[in-house]
């Protein structure tokens, strides 16, 4: 990965970026004038991060997703410190910026204030800006209206910052569900018939990454393995490490829903934060509120599941080479962050030759979905 900026490594960004990021610091500051500057403190993947808040208005939006990662202040000083406002609660506006159209990439990023020190992106969509000084360590996010944040922001907070942030720590935040099984558990409780006999305790902890394009059930298959009472990682984003062995961090404790899915998942109902927005958006679960003893903060990578829908009634895992599952990988986490950099590419290709790729056929029968995932598990600790 790229070099982390230090204190000895000077990065001189050019002066439009320098004056946007500059304003961005003062309007903080008026906005923690107006309301009260609330901090909080996170550890992710053994990295301080200090979130500050100009008031109250955006914590209840931007933290539940964060919760499992909450730290005490006193675990060190924060690498990255980000600072969070909304215009409506603050009354303090955005410094006027001329942002071209023609100069926003298609994931967002603000090419005329991006460089080598600073990166920027934009959500047109909710009136969200993103900037990240690389050489102090500092964000800046803002966002007009809290209660604009479609569920999408608010079960993955603060994505691009953390995206650009932790991926110079050798984390890309990589587009993949996540789920798996701790030591000693027997997740094949009902296997199929004509099945290997024997119920055998998985000697190791382990978790798959669940990839594949929008509409292959990685979502649906995450969370039939949240519903049997696996470990539960991630539905969407999670964090990729390789050193000293590929293992998958729990970044957002998220689950989310479509109508259709929330049918299917009935012991999830009562879970639900956003039940009035379920018309018009996804369902929103909290694993940290739901089933904390579910949720895996981190576990070894054993298997990478390609993840298909299958049509039949059971499912079924097959071996698979690596390249249509680096293919789906690297496609849908780079449409999902902006400035994908090469060395994380290099990362995702380096993952699925050191660990078994497999392609996951999903039956409708929800109850064989967790079966197939252990069998994977199980497999690949034996290859």
């Amino acid at each position: 990965m790229a070099p982390s900026p230090t204190a000895s490594t000077e990065l001189r960004g050019g002066d439009e970026p320098r004056r946007l990021f500059d304003s961005l610091e003062e309007t903080f500051l008026k906005a923690t004038g107006a309301c009260a500057r609330l901090e909080t403190h996170l550890r992710i993947a053994g990295h301080a991060v200090r979130l500050c808040f100009a008031g109250p208005a955006l914590m209840p939006l931007l933290l539940p997703a964060l919760e499992h990662l909450l730290a005490p202040s006193a675990q060190g000083p924060p690498g990255l410190t980000v600072h969070i406002r909304d215009e409506e609660s603050t009354g303090v506006r955005l410094p006027p910026v001329s942002w071209k159209l023609d100069r926003i990439g298609l994931r967002g990023e603000a090419l005329d204030y991006s460089d080598v020190r600073f990166l920027t992106a934009v959500q047109t969509d909710v009136k969200a800006l993103s900037m990240l000084d690389r050489q102090r360590g500092v964000a800046s996010y803002w966002v007009a209206r809290g209660e604009d944040l479609p569920v999408y922001e608010r079960a993955a907070p603060l994505k691009t910052v953390l995206h650009w942030w932790l991926r110079e720590r050798g984390l890309p935040m990589i587009h993949a569900g996540a789920v798996g099984t701790a030591a000693g558990t027997s997740p094949r409780i009902h296997p199929p018939v004509g099945a290997n006999p024997g119920v055998r305790p998985i000697p190791e902890e382990g978790a798959v990454l669940l990839v594949g394009q929008t509409g292959a059930g990685k979502s649906t298959a995450a969370l039939a393995c949240l519903d049997a009472g696996m470990r539960y990682l991630s539905d969407d984003r999670c964090l990729l490490a390789l050193e000293p062995e590929p293992r998958v961090h729990c970044i957002y404790n998220a689950a989310k829903l479509r109508p259709e899915q929330m049918r299917r998942f009935p012991r999830l109902l009562p879970a639900v934060r956003n039940p009035g927005e379920a018309e018009t958006e996804k369902a929103l679960v909290f694993v940290n509120e739901y089933a904390p003893e579910r949720l895996a903060p981190s576990l070894p990578v054993r298997a990478v599941l390609l993840a298909r829908v299958s049509g039949k009634s059971g499912t079924s895992v097959e071996p698979v080479s690596p390249a249509p599952v680096l293919r789906e990988l690297a496609v849908s986490s780079m449409i999902y962050q902006p400035g994908m950099a090469r060395d994380e590419l290099r990362m995702m290709a380096d993952l699925v030759r050191r660990v078994p790729c497999y392609r996951i056929h999903l039956g409708s029968d929800l109850e064989s979905v967790p079966r197939g995932v252990a069998q994977a598990i199980e497999e690949s600790m034996h290859e």
